[in-house]
């Protein structure tokens, strides 16, 4: 048997044989789909790392804040919220960084 199916591109409707039975696309439109879908994953790989970005600076700052504040980490996030951003309001102006 030479060759695969008869099948209709999914996003060009023109018509191709197969060459393996998950495949969607013509020769054609493989490419651009194939790039297509590396940016939106790059793109989502690279809001996700910025996302973690952002959690671990928030994580470290809270960490400088208890050892400045000579008390341990669990303590500071048992404290009420208003006194938590209290003290690093305070930590912050002590250290000189912008809030």
């Amino acid at each position: 048997m030479a060759g695969g199916k008869l099948r209709a591109c999914l996003r060009c409707g023109a018509y191709y044989t197969t060459t393996g039975l998950a495949q969607k696309y013509c020769p054609d439109c493989r490419l651009a789909v194939r790039a297509q879908q590396s940016s939106a994953y790059y793109q989502k790989q690279k809001a996700a790392l910025a996302k973690d970005i952002t959690r671990e600076a928030s994580l470290r700052l809270l960490a400088r804040v208890a050892d400045w504040a000579g008390i341990s980490y669990g303590a500071l996030m048992a404290k009420s919220p208003d006194a938590r951003a209290e003290l690093i309001r305070q930590y912050q102006e002590e250290k000189g960084e912008i809030p």
